[in-house]
């Protein structure tokens, strides 16, 4: 019997797991937990969520005001692409680490040198949540660390959701590269 409100079951399911799922961010939001990234260009529409723990964000801030003008504008560019909904490359931009059954990624910053690195998972399709953020060099020796932090600090956030599953790159993210594979690497 399909439901009072003549939408399909399918359809009001996943509307109600992504009112839930607005809620639970907005709450971390509201409380400091988490800070919703925005481009600095006032122009600039956000079409994917880039959320930042207090931890990953000091992180981050601390990048910027060490690095050189072009490296930190390099990285505002960086994330107002992902942030903008502009097109993502693999492994460029965005790689899953292994194992893929962690679901634990990095958005890549690269250029110019050095390069920077934020670790986290996606909520929902779009909605990337950074729990760890660091120089690329400084991972050298051990990435366990910030993978134990990202474990960490998601179960802490959400000690009942696991992260975003999928098995092509359009699961995660719009407007991913299509010439490249459309699967997931493992």
């Amino acid at each position: 019997m399909p439901p009072r409100s003549g939408i399909p079951t399918e359809e009001l399911v996943a509307r109600l797991t992504s009112l839930l799922s607005s809620l639970t961010l907005d709450d971390h939001e509201a409380s400091g937990e988490l800070k919703l990234w925005r481009p600095i260009d006032i122009g600039q529409s956000m079409r994917r969520c880039l959320y930042f723990s207090k931890d990953a964000d000091a992180d981050l801030q601390s990048f910027v005001r060490s690095e050189s003008v072009d490296r930190a504008a390099g990285l505002i560019q960086d994330l107002t692409r992902f942030a903008a909904g502009r097109l993502i490359k693999l492994p460029e931009h965005l790689k899953r680490l292994k194992p893929p059954v962690n679901e634990i990624w990095e958005l890549r910053a690269r250029h110019p040198k050095p390069q920077f690195r934020l670790l986290g998972g996606f909520y929902s399709r779009d909605s990337f949540i950074v729990l760890a953020a660091a120089r690329r060099d400084a991972l050298e020796k051990s990435w366990n660390p910030a993978i134990k932090r990202v474990d960490s600090e998601w179960a802490r956030l959400f000690p009942s959701r696991r992260r975003l599953s999928g098995i092509t790159v359009e699961d995660y993210a719009t407007n991913t590269d299509p010439s490249g594979p459309s699967a997931v690497p493992d």
